[in-house]
């Protein structure tokens, strides 16, 4: 008999952190069998996908629907409550409201931004009965959400990372801190600016080292040429929309990491702005690099400070520690980086998607 697989996210065209997430449950589908439909207007962000993510998806395998698409985002009520009822495995990602997922198999809905506040529209009490397990990508945006969900079944699945594809086979790493994010303004920014201003700070202390910052964009003007003009002068380089193998490259080649998302955010206040979860950090890991990275959101379960990498809090803690490392008063094992890296691999990912599968299906 097919298995049937539904999948729909609204934010799929950003490409980020959450739609490499999105798009490895796909592929975990894609893995197990399923005939996959994803609910998104053209084949064209598939493709985008598979550059963007190096994830071995079998596009001929994925069938895109434009009408379940419009059906889902500008249906009435009626035309949107039948959309799953086929499907065996349906994967869901919230904007802050809840579908109805009347399925006859196994219904997740995926929370990637820790909601200040839950949209509880029509029929929110009957929609929570429809969804078997609420998906939260880190501690951080489960203490924020479960709350204003209740009791509900839900579940940690923390966001996979390719560990083994990072891992780092050149003997020495180069003088270079690195930052990865998108330059956009999206929803928590990543701070490359404040990032820029410590870098020139420390360049002043210190001989050929350089800062890359490396990402993507889709506004050149108003984002990425301001960082541009800030970084003038300084041995900062930045490499815009790059490909799987460059951001490998970039990891493999860098000493230090820095991440600083959540910095001058009020959590209380807007924990949506603050980092979810934070897998370039694990890339860093995965590659041989120390982290330094703000102490927020999600990113102080990737990082015990002093153990595998450092969180800062202030500004001039992000300077101050990566000059120990520069100047060699800290040191890392590379082995103990590689293996923290470990709890976050796909494999984990994979197999606890499987032990939810086996459960349900049962």
């Amino acid at each position: 008999m097919i298995k049937k697989a539904a999948f729909f996210s609204p934010y799929l065209d950003t490409l980020g952190g959450g739609e490499r997430y999105f798009f490895s449950v796909v592929n975990w589908a894609l893995k197990n069998d399923f005939q996959v439909n994803l609910f998104w207007p053209n084949d064209k962000i598939i493709y985008q996908a598979k550059q963007r993510f190096g994830l071995d998806l079998r596009a001929q395998k994925i069938k895109t629907s434009a009408s379940a698409y419009a059906l889902l985002t500008q249906g009435s009520f009626w035309e949107r409550i039948g959309l799953f009822d086929t499907y065996d495995f349906v994967f869901f990602v919230s904007d802050g409201s809840l579908p109805f997922l009347y399925s006859k198999g196994l219904s997740l809905v995926h929370f990637q931004v820790p909601f200040s506040k839950v949209k509880k529209g029509l029929a929110w009490w009957l929609k929570k009965k429809t969804i078997d397990y609420f998906i939260f990508n880190s501690e951080f945006t489960q203490n924020v959400l479960q709350p204003q969900l209740g009791q509900v079944k839900t579940m940690i699945l923390y966001p996979p990372v390719d560990t083994l594809a990072f891992q780092n086979k050149r003997t020495e790493k180069e003088k270079i801190i690195l930052a990865v994010g998108r330059f956009d303004q999206t929803m928590q920014a990543k701070r490359q600016d404040f990032l820029i201003e410590v870098f020139k700070t420390v360049s002043k202390q210190t001989t050929n080292w350089k800062f890359i910052l490396a990402g993507g964009t889709t506004n050149y003007d108003h984002w990425l040429k301001p960082l541009q003009q800030q970084a003038e002068g300084y041995p900062i380089e930045f490499v815009v929309n790059p490909s799987w193998q460059q951001l490998k490259k970039l990891y493999q080649q860098a000493t230090i990491f820095w991440h600083a998302a959540g910095y001058g955010v009020d959590p209380l206040q807007h924990p949506e702005k603050m980092e979810h979860f934070g897998i370039t950090t694990v890339e860093a890991l995965a590659a041989g690099c120390i982290p330094i990275v703000y102490n927020g959101g999600g990113l102080s379960e990737i990082i015990k400070n002093g153990d595998n990498g450092f969180l800062f809090s202030k500004k001039d803690q992000l300077g101050q520690l990566s000059l120990e490392i520069i100047k060699e008063k800290v040191k890392f094992s590379n082995q103990t980086l590689i293996k923290s890296a470990q709890r976050f691999s796909q494999e984990n990912f994979y197999q606890k998607l499987n032990k939810l599968w086996r459960a349900r299906s049962n």
